[in-house]
């Protein structure tokens, strides 16, 4: 009878099973693809990032979105083309108004949440949709066109995206670098420009910065003056402003790039 010949692997796996050991295998591509990609997002985590995917009204993101709702001819978000609130009102019907902060690249609607649930635009786009980038919102008690509006956007930490340009606007540089080009805030009675006056980080349970009522114009400018006093980030003719000041414009987001921090950085603009 011929005897079949064993070759190297067949004596190779006969020795293993007699001491116990089991033979060595490379692991397949997709699963070492799969422990880096599990490594690494664990690290991000674990560094405070987020991974985001932004959902606005249903459209895209960037230039396409800026172009949905300006007037034609307008080319790049932060041009003085004007935006169109009969176009904001077709794209994302439940908006009450257009913000934009030309410098930050701030270019986004302005929801308000039900009475019901003042928590909800913290992580539903403004199409309704459940996202962790939430969409830019105002109190709920609050209208679009008072005295005093404060508008609340998530900081996005190294993603450029909703408020996060704004994180570092408390420091002087910053607040001249990134803010200069002021803000426009649109809504259905028409466009309000809007002047950088002050910036600071306060606590998230501050009150007093979160204040939309006032009873006439003497009451906001005192308030406004208040503010410029606490503020380390001021505006260069801040006092001039101030004593002209008919309404404010306040837009809050974190001042850390570690989430869950109860502090937040506080910029106001008045005209």
């Amino acid at each position: 009878m011929k005897l079949k010949r064993r070759g190297r692997a067949h004596h190779r796996k006969r020795r293993n099973r007699k001491w116990g050991r089991r033979p060595n295998r490379v692991p397949p591509i997709r699963t070492v693809l799969g422990g880096i990609l599990v490594c690494v997002g664990l690290c991000m985590l674990a560094a405070g990032a987020t991974l985001v995917t932004p959902q606005l009204c249903e459209i895209p993101v960037g230039l396409a979105r800026a172009r949905v709702v300006r007037e034609p001819g307008a080319s790049t978000p932060g041009t003085s083309a004007r935006v169109s609130w009969q176009r904001v009102s077709e794209t994302c019907p439940n908006a009450v108004a257009w913000l934009e902060v030309p410098g930050a690249g701030i270019d986004l609607p302005v929801m308000r949440p039900a009475p019901e649930d003042p928590g909800y635009y913290l992580t539903h786009s403004a199409g309704g949709l459940p996202s962790p980038a939430g969409a830019p919102f105002m109190p709920c008690e609050s209208g679009p066109d008072n005295t005093h509006v404060v508008v609340y956007g998530h900081n996005l930490a190294g993603t450029g995206a909703m408020f996060s340009p704004l994180r570092t606007c408390h420091e002087q540089g910053e607040f001249v670098d990134v803010l200069a080009g002021g803000a426009r805030w649109t809504t259905s009675v028409g466009t309000a420009s809007f002047h950088p006056l002050c910036a600071s980080v306060v606590g998230s349970d501050d009150a007093e910065v979160q204040r939309t009522y006032f009873s006439d114009e003497g009451e906001l400018r005192e308030w406004l003056r208040s503010r410029v006093a606490s503020s380390t980030a001021v505006a260069g003719d801040v006092q001039a402003w101030v004593a002209t000041a008919q309404r404010a414009l306040t837009l809050v987001t974190c001042s850390s790039a570690t989430p869950g921090q109860p502090t937040r950085t506080v910029v106001t603009f008045v005209t």
